[in-house]
């Protein structure tokens, strides 16, 4: 598995960090909306 990982990121490696940087860009987007939405809805169940 190791082995398998390994040789993707030798085969990609000019891409590898451009979209290892995306993926972790795209989750803290998701994270900081989930944070938002969920704001939004407890102050709208507030009233």
């Amino acid at each position: 598995m190791v082995a398998i990982a390994i040789k993707l990121w030798k085969f990609n490696q000019g891409r590898f960090d451009v979209s290892f940087v995306e993926e972790i860009k795209a989750i803290n987007n998701n994270i900081s909306q989930a944070i938002k939405y969920w704001r939004d809805d407890r102050l709208e169940s507030a009233y």
